[in-house]
């Protein structure tokens, strides 16, 4: 197995990764290791981070898993991708680096499986107050990001029992990545761009989406 770092913003996406992710890219020969920021995410934080991982050349690429929600000062960039341009360039455009900023949050990818989120937490009234939720946005990466309105407090409004860490890779486990990949296809880029690690003289490249 070739190993993959992937800095985190913090045990949620830990877990993700640990039993989500890894499992799916192990089928294209390759590990991916998560190492946690576990605290506030800035650019100067995660290129510390990032150069660290990056000095290690055990690992044959290092991404990352942040959510555009939570990032400090992200008000600087208009869209994820140019914050993920911007982490690219402090580290020189390093070819083994592939940054990637979730669109807003975790939560989104749950949004991509209501009947399985449901299933879960055994709430079967669930899946139809989320469809409600997606009915203006059109896909779960376009649930905005209000302080009221953003992927977590949504679901935690209609399900107050739901926990992130103990959740949130139970539940996108129950989806698929499959799944998740077709609904928010920001997402799915980034799944892709890692299985292609697998393939022979693939690169890894500044994200354009």
């Amino acid at each position: 197995m070739r190993p993959v770092a992937v800095s985190v913003e913090g045990p949620t996406e830990r877990e993700f990764v640990s039993k989500v992710l890894s499992p799916h890219l192990a089928a294209f020969g390759l590990y991916a290791k998560p190492i946690p920021l576990n605290g506030s995410v800035s650019v100067a934080r995660a290129t510390d981070d990032i150069r660290r991982l990056l000095k290690d050349d055990g690992y044959m690429a290092v991404t990352t898993l942040y959510d555009w929600y939570g990032f400090q000062k992200r008000q600087q960039w208009e869209k994820p991708h140019q914050l993920e341009s911007e982490l690219h360039a402090q580290v020189s455009g390093n070819h083994r680096f592939i940054p990637y900023i979730q669109v807003y949050e975790f939560e989104a990818l749950i949004f991509a499986g209501p009947d399985e989120t449901g299933e879960v937490l055994r709430n079967p009234q669930l899946p139809a107050k989320m469809r409600v939720e997606l009915r203006s946005c059109h896909t779960p990466e376009d649930l905005n990001d209000g302080y009221d309105t953003c992927p977590s407090r949504r679901l935690k409004r209609l399900h107050p029992g739901y926990d992130k860490v103990n959740h949130g890779y139970r539940i996108t486990e129950a989806i698929g990545l499959d799944r998740i990949r077709i609904s928010c296809p920001r997402f799915g880029g980034w799944l892709t761009r890692l299985e292609s690690l697998g393939s022979a003289g693939a690169q890894p490249v500044t994200s354009e989406n």
